[in-house]
C-alpha cells in the first residue's frame, strides 16, 4: 500500500499589522537620514543675514504675479517656478532668514531621503545610508541648505527623478507597451519552429532574407543623394 502524499501546511497570508509593519521598516531610514540632513543644515541658518541674491529672492517673490511675470521675461526666467512659490510661502511666513531658507532647509532632507531609496534600489542598505549621510554633510549641500536659492530644490528634484527612473527600469515595460505578451511570444516562436523544420535549406535562405526586406505599404525615409560636379 502506498501512503497518502504528505499535506503541506500553507502559508499564512501577512496581516495588517505586519504589513504596516513592513511598511514602516522600509521607509524609517529615508526618514531618518532626512531629518539628519535638515537638522544638518538648519543649524543656525538663521544666523548669516540676507545676500545679494537671496535679497533678489526676497524682491522678486514679494511682487504681485503681473510684476513678477513682467520682470521673468528680461532676467532670471529659470528661477521662475521658485519665485512663485516664494511668493506664495513669503504670504504665510514672517520675512526672516530662517522662515525665508527653510524651503531649502528642507529640500535638503528630501534629497538625503531619495539617495537612502536610491541606495537601497541599485545596493545595499549600508550604501544606501552612507551615501545620504555624505550627502547631507558635503559642504556644497549644506551652503545651499542655508541660501534662499532654488539649488537644495534642483538637487532634490534631480535625486527623485533618478529614483522614479530606476523604478521605472526595474519594472520594464508595461504589458500593452511590450505589444505582446508571454502566450503570444510562445505561439510566434513555436510557428516558426515548425514552419523551418517542413523547409529546405533553400526555402530557408530566401525566407530569412524576405524577412529582411521592408513591407509593402511602409514609408521608407528617403535617401540622400550626393552630386558630384
Amino acid at each position: 500500500m502506498t501512503s497518502p502524499p504528505p499535506v503541506l501546511a500553507s502559508e499564512s497570508r501577512p496581516t495588517g499589522a505586519e504589513r504596516g509593519t513592513r511598511a514602516f521598516t522600509r521607509w524609517c531610514d529615508p526618514l531618518l537620514l532626512g531629518l539628519v540632513a535638515v537638522a544638518i543644515s538648519g543649524f543656525r541658518s538663521w544666523s548669516p543675514s540676507f545676500w545679494h541674491d537671496e535679497a533678489a529672492t526676497v524682491s522678486v517673490a514679494g511682487r504681485d504675479i503681473p510684476d513678477m511675470v513682467r520682470l521673468l521675461f528680461d532676467v532670471d526666467a529659470v528661477h521662475g517656478a521658485y519665485y512663485l512659490g516664494m511668493h506664495a510661502w513669503l504670504r504665510l511666513v514672517p520675512l526672516t532668514e530662517f522662515w525665508v531658507r527653510l524651503p531649502s532647509v528642507v529640500a535638503v532632507g528630501i534629497g538625503a531621503a531619495g539617495l537612502v531609496v536610491l541606495g537601497k534600489l541599485v545596493s545595499t542598505r549600508r550604501v544606501a545610508l552612507v551615501a545620504a549621510l555624505v550627502f547631507a554633510i558635503l559642504p556644497r549641500v549644506t551652503s545651499a541648505g542655508i541660501e534662499a536659492r532654488s539649488y537644495a530644490l534642483s538637487a532634490a528634484l534631480a535625486v527623485w527623478v533618478t529614483v522614479v527612473f530606476g523604478v521605472a527600469v526595474r519594472r520594464g515595460p508595461p504589458r500593452h507597451l511590450a505589444g505582446i505578451d508571454g502566450r503570444g511570444t510562445g505561439r510566434i516562436v513555436g510557428r516558426d519552429a515548425g514552419a523551418r523544420s517542413h523547409r529546405g535549406p533553400d526555402q530557408e535562405l530566401s525566407g530569412d532574407l524576405a524577412a529582411d526586406r521592408p513591407l509593402r505599404g511602409c514609408r521608407q525615409p528617403h535617401r540622400v543623394r550626393r552630386r558630384f560636379p
